[in-house]
């Protein structure tokens, strides 16, 4: 019997120390988190700003819609945690931060594209923001699989159905997403004047028995979109005319009258 599987980690205070480790090691390899200013877009018990402030020697911001009751157990002097909305509030100045990131948090707000265009007036022109987000069409994205295996459940069943189906009156917070594919991202992220620098799309084993019994249904969605569970990117400015919007290749060709044959 193998011993080398990996731990997995619970949701008490030490395992979220130790899951916040894992990504700050996982992201200061991606764009170099060291000594920066750095904000966390949904940063929810503030695990990962702590360990930046304390372990990366870097000034940290994180920002949550609802307060949590333990931010006022974390004292650091270089870490705030703020209850903000950054959809909807200029809080920050210009230019302000050297690096943005977020873990699992885009996909649940209302206002995606305004988060995004906010991120980049406060990104420095040589910043570099790292975005992790799962996506609608993803097999587990109900967050319910623990209590229904089906994948898909969002699509197929409607919000009475599910909570039928979890005997419950109302469904939790983080079953509800945007639904936001990632051709929409590489879209926003274009006439915002980012690159991506790094990009992993994250896929799980498609389940084709369940999607062929759901057809009638889960046809109206793009295979493309089923098989994308989400992605990691780091987002780069152009170094000459940064926070410019990029050519779309697609369409310049065509006005140019040299498309390929």
């Amino acid at each position: 019997m193998s011993t080398n599987a990996p731990k997995v980690l619970g949701y008490d205070e030490q395992s979220r120390i130790e899951r916040a480790r894992e990504r700050a090691k996982t992201v200061d390899g991606l764009m170099g988190l060291r000594g920066q200013r750095i904000l966390e877009v949904g940063c929810g018990h503030g695990d990962f700003c702590k360990v930046l402030a304390e372990e990366y020697d870097c000034e940290v911001v994180g920002t949550e819609v609802l307060p949590y009751e333990d931010w006022k157990e974390i004292r650091s002097p270089q870490l705030t945690l703020l209850q903000m909305d950054i959809a909807k509030e200029q809080h920050f100045p210009e230019n302000h931060f050297d690096r943005i990131v977020s873990f699992v948090v885009w996909e649940h707000m209302r206002h995606p594209w305004s988060a995004l265009k906010e991120c980049q007036r406060i990104l420095a022109p040589t910043g570099k923001k790292y975005l992790h987000a799962y996506l609608y069409g993803a097999p587990r994205l109900s967050h319910l699989h623990y209590l229904v295996p089906d994948p898909w459940l969002h699509l197929t069943h409607s919000p009475r159905e599910i909570m039928q189906r979890i005997d419950k009156n109302e469904l939790p917070w983080y079953f509800w997403c945007n639904r936001v594919s990632y051709l929409h991202y590489l879209q926003y992220f274009r006439k915002l004047g980012f690159y991506v620098a790094y990009e992993n799309i994250i896929r799980e084993p498609f389940p084709e028995k369940h999607y062929q019994e759901n057809e009638q249904l889960l046809g109206l969605y793009s295979e493309y979109d089923l098989r994308m569970h989400g992605f990691q990117v780091v987002l780069v400015f152009d170094e000459r005319f940064p926070k410019e919007a990029l050519d779309d290749a697609v369409y310049s060709k065509l006005v140019r009258g040299d498309r390929q044959r």
